[in-house]
């Protein structure tokens, strides 16, 4: 049994499972058990949600809109993690480590600190900053690029 938090990518690929998503995430969402157990974060809603505002079309963003707001809290009730108690605080650890002299990026950290502290494995790209942090990553992906 694995528990898995959905990065913001990985929730998108998520959502789009049936239309867009690639086929290494399909496969990988096939192969979860009845014992795995999948969460998000509302973290990855407002991330989310900027790019939903900012960059797509009105009609697009009337359906993210009903994803963000109905859809996925739906899917994931319990499993959708607020960014809270054990979380905040080992974010406010992770923020004072820095990469090349330059602080790390708060929503990411933010996505890694929820991990951590609820030892699940974070799922999306790799990035220096998961090593850097300790946290484990599976990349259904295999490095290929995200869509």
């Amino acid at each position: 049994m694995t528990s898995y938090l959905l990065g913001s990518n990985a929730l998108v690929e998520f959502v789009l499972a049936d239309k867009s998503s690639s086929d290494a995430f399909k496969d990988w969402v096939a192969s979860l058990t009845a014992q795995d157990d999948l969460f998000a974060s509302e973290i990855s809603l407002g991330e989310i949600r900027w790019t939903v505002e900012v960059e797509m079309s009105p009609l697009d963003r009337d359906a993210w809109r009903h994803q963000l707001e109905t859809s996925i809290p739906q899917r994931f009730g319990a499993n959708l993690l607020s960014f809270r108690g054990e979380a905040v605080r080992r974010w406010g650890l992770i923020r004072l480590l820095e990469a090349d002299g330059s602080p790390l990026p708060a929503e990411e950290t933010q996505i890694i600190a929820q991990a951590l502290a609820d030892d699940l494995v974070l799922v999306g790209p790799k990035k220096a900053v998961h090593a850097l942090c300790g946290v484990e990553v599976f990349d259904p992906l295999e490095g290929s690029p995200w869509p």
